[in-house]
């Protein structure tokens, strides 16, 4: 006796085609109308795109976005970005402590900025030669700055007796750093500040040093400094030329400290510039 037996192949309902998807019918190729390789009878994008150009990060062909963080209230915004790319990071309410130093200097610290290397440099004043002071024997301060590696170590310190204090320093686009600050004389007890100006190079050694005076017994200082486009300096701080009203000071100066111009701005009450 025999027997027949029908049999039909379901085999070919188990194939997965190109998207993965098993019995589907996608076509595979390249969607983007962009590419040389465009398929417009594509229906699922293998990546297999071809362009004659180059793509910028935001996927536009010989496009000239710049991708970044475009929220101002995150750490990591970045004023030049176009395109947001998802990056942006915030502070969270608790932060670690990432590390914590000492810094031995014996002098009060005025301020400290980021460098581009990841450190830090530290403006100071008030170190320096004091058993009380008297009118004959005053007390002698120094300013001083400290630059830190990224993990607040201490790379260099430098004393300049040329200045009482520095109040702020900045990076400048050759390594070194430019420095305002004040100065007063050790001579005498009723000694006032003179506006005090520094530039070093990149380990902290004065390239220039100058001292700025409205006036004999009137009080000048330097808060702040910075390096302008074209490579000159502008500093800021209190000018106080007629002994009363003391001014808001903004004074440029050229690469070897040289006086570019000097304008001053005040109201009815004393007035200081503390920041650019």
């Amino acid at each position: 006796m025999f027997f027949l037996l029908s049999c039909s192949d379901n085999n070919e309902q188990d194939v997965e085609d190109c998207a993965g998807v098993v019995g589907g019918d996608a076509v595979c190729g390249c969607t983007d109308s962009q590419a040389t390789n465009y398929n417009s009878d594509a229906t699922f994008d293998d990546g297999s795109c071809e362009y004659d150009g180059n793509l910028d990060c935001a996927g536009v062909l010989d496009g000239d976005n710049i991708c970044g963080c475009m929220d101002e209230t995150a750490i990591n915004y970045n004023a030049e970005a176009t395109f947001d790319d998802g990056t942006c990071q915030y502070y969270s309410g608790q932060m670690d402590v990432v590390w914590s130093k000492d810094i031995e200097v014996a002098a009060e610290m005025w301020s400290m900025r980021k460098v581009s290397d990841g450190g830090f440099i530290m403006a100071c004043g008030g170190a320096g030669d004091c058993e009380g002071g008297t009118y004959d024997d005053p007390c002698e301060y120094y300013g001083q700055l400290v630059r830190l590696d990224a993990n607040g170590d201490v790379m260099w310190h430098k004393t300049y007796e040329t200045s009482s204090a520095i109040y702020a320093a900045r990076e400048t686009s050759d390594g070194g750093f430019i420095a305002a600050g004040w100065y007063e004389c050790l001579n005498r007890m009723d000694c006032y500040p003179d506006m005090f100006i520094l530039k070093t190079d990149s380990e902290g050694n004065e390239e220039w040093s100058r001292v700025d005076a409205s006036a004999d017994n009137n009080n000048d200082w330097g808060r702040d400094a910075i390096q302008t486009q074209d490579g000159n300096f502008v500093v800021t701080g209190t000018w106080n030329d007629d002994g009363w009203n003391s001014k808001a000071a903004l004074r440029k100066y050229d690469t070897n400290g040289e006086l570019i111009w000097a304008k001053n701005h005040s109201s009815s009450t004393a007035n200081e510039a503390y920041d650019l």
